[in-house]
């Protein structure tokens, strides 16, 4: 709910660009269909609300999660960060300094949170996207909607509300010079439907339709949430590389016994070119204690698109990965792929890589990269704690290579259980799969993004905020399960996404989330201040006073 709160904050303050249409039903879409060129939608979701779903028996771990007060501090730190970014985004355009905008649009968050809520975003630009809300609120919430909304509207430059009507229903209007130029709020049974645009408001006006027919302003999915989101367009607005394809995406969340269930469809805008093939997995090097097992294919295509791989000499790239980690000490985690001639190209490897990481990855420019022909090892040196490697791999795995993050040997375990890799065998549509132990995983992901974060020379994150106090909290991890996903081919263009979790996040996934809400843009997403920045800010450098003559 929080990603979706961040999306619409952002359309508050001007970022909300297009896309095209689509339901939040399964898609009918057929493989060679074109996007429409008509007016689409670029976001729509149905929410249940947190206040129906408390006395829901299913997903139980994710309502305890969101029970523990170390939780509620993470929201509300996020909620009052979303509150704060339209008048830090849009300062030029308030007509008062002396509002705080933030108080007024912060209760309107916190409903969005627990009420039952529909909405969507039309348009195809940026400048003509119209957004249309229904919120499901007693009358005494409805009222704080209706005052707060007018202020707001003032605030940003809107003309005096005067009465507006549709559909039957009553309610106000105001008007402003720039977009969105419209404003308007009606009461509709018991919903607060609020609409912003540059247009007549037709989205509302239907929404209002549906609302008088049927009392409710959509045909509700089946989940706690459904959403859909066309992410090509939201891409840019949240700092997302544009080099990707980015896909329509179709979501459904939902409690199934303790755990959540979530199913997601992604429509590409292209056939995907991704030359699945039979899986070979390397089952005598991969063994107990497991707490992870990922296996991902179709990357060939990918990685010949990439210029560092051309550069670092791999003419035939890999096209299946597998990685996992292990329990018994931290940074236990390694990956592995087919590499025929390992003794070749390893070398060749080792003696391209410097140029490539200062030509590809300038942040990570740190340490030595050396070759070891004793080991027929790459190995990368002075990293703090850190030793990653590259290597051939051992024993009847031969063909393939060996990479982790600090050199070890793996011990004589029993290989890893047959019911795992039964997951991935077999399946000739599967594109990934990943099981985890999330509760280790999340501990790894935290030591790892904090170790990367070291060796790039960004400023360490604080250590007295609410995301990092979340993640530090035994109470979260002990509720933190097993977390499996796949994801298969449905068509060219279609892929299908399936989860099951504790709460709906994997361990890396949780990592990143309280780093995103720690950042100082948030709901924008801006990479860590470097600490050589940092230091220049803080001690400015004084010039040298000038001699005399």
């Amino acid at each position: 709910m929080r990603i979706l709160l961040s999306l619409l904050t952002l359309a508050a303050v001007g970022l909300g660009p297009a896309g095209h249409d689509g339901g939040l039903g399964p898609s009918a879409v057929a493989a060679d269909a074109p996007r429409p060129n008509t007016e689409a939608v670029l976001l729509r979701w149905h929410f249940q609300g947190t206040a129906r779903l408390a006395g829901n028996t299913e997903g139980t771990l994710l309502r305890d999660v969101c029970a523990l007060p170390s939780t509620r501090r993470l929201v509300e730190e996020a909620l009052s960060k979303l509150a704060r970014a339209p008048q830090e985004q849009c300062r030029t355009q308030l007509t008062s300094t002396n509002l705080d905008t933030a108080a007024l649009l912060r209760p309107l968050l916190d409903d969005l949170v627990q009420a039952e809520s529909f909405g969507e975003c039309r348009g195809t630009t940026p400048a003509t996207a119209e957004w249309s809300l229904a919120v499901r609120l007693d009358a005494a919430r409805a009222q704080v909607w209706d005052g707060n909304s007018r202020q707001l509207s003032a605030a940003f430059g809107g003309t005096a509300p005067r009465a507006a009507q549709a559909a039957g229903f009553d309610g106000w209007e105001s008007t402003r010079p720039s977009a969105p130029t419209r404003l308007r709020l009606l009461r509709a049974g018991g919903w607060v439907v609020v609409s912003w645009g540059n247009g007549r408001l037709s989205a509302q006006d239907q929404m209002l339709e549906r609302l008088r027919g049927s009392g409710h302003p959509a045909t509700a999915g089946n989940g706690w949430l459904d959403l859909e989101a066309d992410l090509a367009h939201w891409a840019p607005a949240l700092g997302l590389p544009m080099s990707i394809p980015w896909p329509r995406a179709r979501m459904t969340g939902q409690g199934r016994g303790p755990s959540v269930r979530s199913n997601v469809e992604l429509v590409f805008p292209r056939p995907l070119d991704l030359a699945l093939a039979e899986w070979q997995i390397p089952t005598n090097t991969i063994r107990e204690p497991l707490i992870s097992f990922t296996a991902v294919q179709g990357l060939r295509a990918w990685l010949q698109a990439q210029p560092w791989v051309k550069q670092l000499g791999i003419d035939q790239p890999p096209n299946q990965l597998f990685a996992w980690g292990l329990s018994q000490v931290p940074f236990e985690t390694y990956a592995m792929w087919r590499m025929p001639n390992s003794a070749t190209v390893l070398p060749r490897i080792a003696k391209a890589l410097p140029g490539v990481i200062e030509t590809n990855f300038p942040l990570l420019k740190v340490g030595e990269v050396t070759w070891e022909p004793r080991y027929s090892q790459i190995l990368w040196r002075r990293l703090p704690i850190l030793v990653p490697y590259l290597q051939p791999a051992p024993g009847p795995d031969h063909d393939f290579v060996l990479a982790g993050v600090f050199p070890t040997t793996l011990t004589n375990q029993p290989p890893g259980p047959p019911e795992l890799f039964s997951q991935v065998l077999d399946r000739t549509n599967l594109v990934y799969y990943d099981w985890e132990i999330t509760q280790n995983r999340l501990q790894d992901w935290r030591s790892l993004i904090s170790l990367y974060s070291m060796v790039a020379g960004y400023v360490p994150p604080p250590t007295n905020s609410a995301a990092y106090r979340w993640l530090m909290d035994t109470n979260l991890v002990s509720h933190l399960g097993n977390a499996a996903t796949e994801v298969t081919v449905v068509n060219p263009r279609v892929l299908a996404v399936t989860r099951t979790s504790s709460v709906g996040f994997t361990g890396l996934e949780l990592a990143l989330l309280a780093r995103w809400v720690d950042s100082p843009t948030f709901p924008a997403y801006r990479a860590p201040e470097l600490i050589s920045q940092w230091r220049q800010r803080r001690h400015p450098a004084t010039p040298p006073p000038r001699l005399g003559p």
